[in-house]
């Protein structure tokens, strides 16, 4: 959502300037891409390789949306439910994201704890269980409210202890009882049942009253099973008498395992569906027992043995949602283990023909939403350039691989190629080839482009980084004008190795007329390397120039590597530098024009507020030729997020005498305070957190006569924001600083 434009002109008043300039992005996912002759629905959103999938109300309409999270990237996204029947009657909405409380870990399930019909959050928390209740209200929207930092439960002998979970295992959370309330399922080597007792005890089902009651629910296990796929039926429980923690034996000896409980045969008690970290496979295990006693008696370890069976990676996750929005819910199966993906075909769908009390799965694609997304596999790293010459930017997406069993570990990387059949002002992306230069036959991982002419002959050559450090360099063979017929020369260019994941740049540093290179790596700084060749040759030592070139460092705190991915471009005269992440963010430096041998100026570490996840690969071309630079940014996910570039304008605010609040402290790096005088009695209150390109972040909002308030800031990355205090129609707007 964005701001009112007569509230616009702040920007002004707090630069104390009449008149501002500067640039902005929003999103633009109208531009179209075809594959395969068809267009894509929703191409620039990112991708999906470890995806998490359930359904919300987003907007408050009475239909359920839809909610990803992608454990490879730790990016969630939303989509607008449209009303239809069939696959994909969804619309992606990236403004709903703000709204969640992110940033996530490992996992994310959705399910209503608190019998209000709203799905609540429950998600991983360094080996706990953080819970956040859904507070929509029809004024201020979908927003949550923290519940639980760490989840606890009741344990034999008065005990009160943290409900503890590896980062490898994905839980349940489900009435296994049938008495409407939500308990948990925790699958180690045996299951974990935490029973919520908020009906029997409290004779309420809006809360979480939870009690250790099971070591082995249902008398099975896996431990001690070679595979691993196969359970072992009527064992007695270990830990009946303690709590579960991490030293259990199940969790030492075995760590990753999944869960979902459903009732697969309509009996009315739940059932089980396991993956396992050294599988592909899912095992269904049959309970014959009664909903207060279970007892698993059979397995299907081929699931659905009657359809085609469950295959695609280790540990699989199955998620029961209605995927194609005919009110019966289905089967998703998708890995959980971030990094590994069967990169184009990891979000599996079956139909259930059945109904929700007894389903009936069946295989229908190995892809969804993955297939109206651009996909590059494991990461991608995609890169403007016309390949065809043209004069329109087509794109180059690098990747960390494709999925290939038969290479030594398991990808294969290679280029995709997307060209623009646009027009200079309309831009549109064709898929052309997966394999675009044809470097599967070299064997790398993690290979990022860069183009630059660097023989002489006014065509652009090509060098390779890969994730060894090295160049591989291309020489150009098509000549001038005409589409790159690229030819490999030669490995290990000029000697230069950056130590792990080169990331090179070809860009006249030094204004001399020839082509540098920048190369960003994996601790997170970046090597410059000055041509010293000719401009029929160009040549480099295989020393950098400067190995923390402009002092750029993006390894974030909490992070062990930066993956620096450097992108300098040229701002009416002068460079300026982006440079992508490990950690997602952007970093946005200048003072760099005769300053080459010292430290640049970091103006930014969350430029433009735009974070599409892990490993951040920025590149900046104007596609549409109105004279301001557009940004595409990979992710380890392996899609492409788009933003059409602008100048942002204000003018003078006008300010309300009628309404004033103080915020405090400011700068800020956790919780702030606000206090407003208003004499309109029991008022509608809400505030918001935009930042400076107009994007609301976050919400918060309640009605009556409280005027002192605290507003959780904690997720929200460093930089400069706008507060805006809102009472009935009367609206005020502040800066905020968020300091880190």
């Amino acid at each position: 959502m964005d701001l009112p434009r007569k509230l616009l002109p702040v920007l002004c008043l707090l630069f104390s300037s009449m008149f501002m300039k500067a640039q902005s992005y929003t999103r633009w996912d109208s531009v179209p891409v075809v594959v395969n002759g068809q267009p894509l629905l929703f191409p620039w959103c990112g991708g999906l390789n470890n995806a998490q999938i359930y359904r919300i109300d987003l907007d408050g309409d009475g239909l359920k949306d839809l909610f990803t999270f992608d454990r490879t990237s730790l990016k969630y996204r939303t989509y607008i439910n449209t009303g239809g029947t069939g696959l994909y009657q969804f619309r992606y909405a990236p403004q709903y994201e703000s709204c969640f409380p992110g940033p996530f870990t490992n996992w994310v399930e959705l399910f209503d704890f608190n019998c209000d019909g709203r799905e609540d959050i429950f998600t991983y928390n360094n080996g706990n269980i953080k819970v956040w209740r859904n507070d929509y209200t029809p004024t201020g929207g979908l927003h949550f409210s923290l519940y639980k930092n760490i989840l606890d439960a009741h344990y034999p002998h008065n005990v009160t202890n943290n409900i503890l979970i590896s980062n490898q295992s994905f839980p349940a959370f489900v009435d296994v009882d049938n008495d409407g309330d939500l308990d948990l399922l925790i699958y180690g080597t045996e299951v974990s049942y935490f029973q919520n007792m908020a009906v029997e005890n409290d004779h309420r089902c809006d809360t979480l009253d939870i009690f250790f009651a099971d070591a082995c629910w249902g008398k099975f296990s896996s431990f001690g099973n070679p595979t691993w796929n196969t359970l072992t039926f009527g064992i007695s429980c270990r830990m009946n008498e303690e709590p579960p923690d991490t030293t259990s034996r199940g969790m030492q000896n075995h760590n990753g395992q999944s869960i979902l409980a459903i009732d697969l045969d309509g009996d009315g008690v739940k059932d089980v569906l396991i993956g396992d970290v050294i599988q592909n496979n899912i095992t269904a295990g049959f309970n014959t027992g009664t909903p207060t006693a279970a007892t698993v008696t059979s397995q299907d370890t081929a699931f659905p043995k009657y359809n085609v069976p469950i295959g695609i990676f280790t540990l699989n996750t199955c998620f029961y949602v209605d995927a194609d929005n005919d009110t019966i819910k289905d089967l998703l199966v998708s890995p959980f283990q971030a990094g590994v993906s069967n990169d184009f075909h990891s979000v599996w769908f079956y139909k259930n023909t059945g109904t929700n009390a007894h389903p009936v799965f069946n295989y229908q694609i190995d892809n969804y939403l993955q297939a109206e997304m651009i996909e590059a596999g494991e990461g991608s790293a995609p890169v403007f350039f016309d390949y065809d010459g043209d004069g329109l930017m087509d794109i180059v997406v690098g990747n960390y691989g494709y999925y290939d069993p038969n290479t030594l570990n398991g990808f294969r990387s290679d280029f995709s190629l997307y060209r623009n059949t646009g027009t200079a002002t309309s831009p549109q992306y064709q898929l052309i080839t997966r394999n675009f230069g044809s470097l599967d036959t070299l064997n790398l991982n993690g290979v990022y482009p860069a183009f630059g002419d660097l023989d002489g002959d006014g065509d652009q050559d090509m060098l390779v980084g890969e994730s060894g450090g090295h160049l591989y360099y291309f020489d150009n063979i098509a000549g001038p004008g005409n589409p790159c017929v690229f030819k490999f020369v030669a490995a290990n260019y000029d000697s230069i190795s950056v130590g792990q994941y080169a990331a090179p740049q070809l860009i006249d540093v030094n204004r001399d007329g020839k082509p540098d290179l920048l190369v960003g790596k994996r601790n997170g700084a970046i090597s410059y390397y000055q041509n010293d060749g000719t401009a029929a040759l160009a040549h480099f030592p295989s020393k950098p120039t400067n190995a923390n070139f402009g002092g750029v460092y993006v390894t974030k705190a909490g992070y062990v590597t930066g993956y620096s991915v450097p992108c300098m471009y040229d701002v009416n005269g002068h460079y300026e530098l982006l440079t992508g992440s490990e950690s997602g963010n952007l970093y946005h430096y200048n003072n760099i024009d005769g300053n080459l041998s010292g430290n640049f100026t970091l103006l930014d570490s969350a430029y433009g507020h735009i974070w599409e996840g892990l490993r951040a690969t920025p590149s900046f071309k104007d596609i549409n030729a109105d004279g301001s630079p557009d940004l595409m940014v990979g992710n380890y996910s392996g899609g492409i997020d788009l933003f059409k570039g602008g100048i942002h304008i204000g003018i003078h605010e006008i300010v309300p005498p009628s309404l004033d609040f103080q915020l405090w402290p400011n700068p800020s790096s956790g919780l702030i305070y606000i206090r407003y005088n208003s004499n309109i009695p029991n008022p509608a209150v809400s505030c918001g957190i935009y930042s400076t390109l107009g994007q609301l972040v976050c919400q918060t909002s309640f009605a009556g006569s409280q005027k002192d308030f605290s507003f959780d800031i904690t997720s929200l990355p460093a930089g400069m924001y706008f507060c805006k205090l809102t009472i009935n129609n009367t609206e005020r707007i502040k800066k905020l600083v968020i300091e880190k």
